[in-house]
C-alpha cells in the first residue's frame, strides 16, 4: 500500500500522466516558481580559513598619540584588535524518483525534469540565507546581510538610513563586494562554492510498506556570508511600499535615500576600486525597482536617470545591467516585505 508520506516523497502515475503533452512527449513546465534572486550569483565567494569558520580581524583602537614638547615623557601605547568568526551554513534537498515510471516516462528527460525545481529551492532557501540570516536566533543559519544592519544607532547607525516608514517596510542595500568588505564564505576542502548535485544512483528505497527501486540524488551548498569592513556596505531601511504607491509619506523619495546612501559610502572611499577592490552594487526587490522607475521619470534631467550600461568589473565582464549614479543595480526577492521597523 503507497503511504501519503510516498506520494509527497515521489511522483505518482497520475503526476507523471500530467507532465506529458499529447503527443506522448515531455511537457514544456513553464517555471513560475523560479525568482530573480542575483545577490548570492554576484557576491565573490573565498575558502574559508578556519574550517567550517572564518576568521576576520578587527582593529577596534588605536596607540594613544600625544602633542609634546622636548623632553617630556609618554608612556607607550598599542593598538587593539578583536577576532570575529563568521559561521557558515549547509542547505540540502534530497530528491528520489520511481525508477520503474521514470523508465516508462523518458528515462533521463523524466529524471531530469525534477533538477531544475530542486535547484531553484535551494537557491531559494541560500539567498534567503544570504540576507536575512539570524545565527543567534537560529543558529543553522548564517549571518546575513539585514541583520548586520539593523540598527539605528551606534556603530550601526551610521550605516543604516532611516527611510521614515512604520508599515509595510522593505530595505535597499549598497552593498561593497570584495576583499575587505562583503564576500561570500564556504568551508574549507569543499569541492565548490555552488550547488553541488550528488546523483546517489538506482537504489532500494525502505519503509514499512517494503522496498522499491528508485532514483535518488540530493543537491547541497555550504556557504555563509563575511563583512569585514562594515563602512562598505549602506543600508536603507524602513522604507513603506505604502506610502511610495501612495506617493505620499516620509519615504516618497527614493532618489533622495540613495543619494544619501552613495554620498556616504564616497565620502570615505571611491564607489569602484577595480578587479581585485571593492565593487559596490544597489540591491533590491524587483518592487522596488519599479517604484524607482516610476520616481526616475521626473528626476532624469537632473541627471538620476536608469541606464543600462556594460559592466566589467574584474568579476563581471561584459555584463549589461541597469545602474544608478554609476552603480549596476541587482535584485533579490528574498529582500521580503513587512520587515520590522528599525529604531534608535
Amino acid at each position: 500500500m503507497t503511504t501519503a508520506a510516498q506520494n509527497n516523497e515521489m511522483h505518482t502515475l497520475l503526476d507523471w500522466n500530467l507532465k506529458r503533452n499529447p503527443e506522448g512527449g515531455e511537457l514544456v513546465i513553464a517555471e513560475l516558481m523560479h525568482q530573480n534572486n542575483q545577490f548570492t550569483q554576484i557576491v565573490p565567494f573565498r575558502e574559508a580559513n578556519d574550517g567550517v569558520g572564518h576568521k576576520v580581524g578587527v582593529r577596534t583602537s588605536l596607540p594613544q598619540a600625544h602633542l609634546s614638547a622636548y623632553g617630556l615623557r609618554h608612556k607607550a601605547s598599542h593598538s587593539t584588535t578583536a577576532v570575529i568568526t563568521e559561521p557558515t551554513a549547509f542547505a540540502v534537498t534530497w530528491a528520489k524518483v520511481n525508477a520503474d515510471l521514470a523508465e516508462l516516462n523518458g528515462g533521463d528527460p523524466a529524471i531530469l525534469s525534477e533538477a531544475a525545481p530542486h535547484a531553484e529551492a535551494l537557491a531559494q532557501l541560500v539567498e534567503n540565507a544570504m540576507v536575512n540570516g539570524d545565527h543567534v536566533t537560529d543558529p543553522l543559519e548564517p549571518v546575513g546581510l539585514a541583520i548586520r544592519h539593523s540598527s539605528l544607532s551606534g556603530e550601526a547607525g551610521k550605516v543604516t538610513i532611516d527611510g521614515g516608514g512604520t508599515t509595510n517596510l522593505q530595505s535597499i542595500y549598497l552593498v561593497g563586494m570584495g576583499p575587505g568588505a562583503v564576500y561570500g564564505i564556504f568551508p574549507k576542502g569543499s569541492k565548490t562554492a555552488g550547488i553541488q548535485s550528488d546523483y546517489i544512483g538506482k537504489v532500494s528505497d525502505q519503509n514499512d510498506d517494503g522496498e522499491l527501486l528508485v532514483h535518488k540524488w540530493r543537491w547541497s551548498q555550504k556557504f555563509g556570508l563575511a563583512e569585514e569592513d562594515h563602512r562598505f556596505t549602506q543600508r536603507i531601511a524602513n522604507i513603506s511600499l505604502s506610502d511610495l504607491e501612495a506617493g505620499t509619506g516620509t519615504t516618497k523619495n527614493l532618489i533622495y535615500l540613495m543619494k544619501k546612501a552613495r554620498a556616504r559610502v564616497q565620502s570615505r572611499f571611491r564607489i569602484k576600486v577595480g578587479p581585485q577592490g571593492i565593487n559596490h552594487y544597489w540591491l533590491m526587490s524587483s518592487k522596488m525597482f519599479e517604484y524607482l522607475l516610476h520616481q526616475i521619470d521626473s528626476a532624469v534631467s537632473q541627471g538620476s536617470g536608469i541606464r543600462y550600461e556594460n559592466v566589467d568589473n574584474g568579476f563581471l565582464k561584459n555584463v549589461t545591467m541597469p545602474t544608478f549614479m554609476g552603480v549596476p543595480i541587482i535584485f533579490s526577492e528574498q529582500i521580503l516585505d513587512g520587515t520590522e521597523e528599525l529604531v534608535s
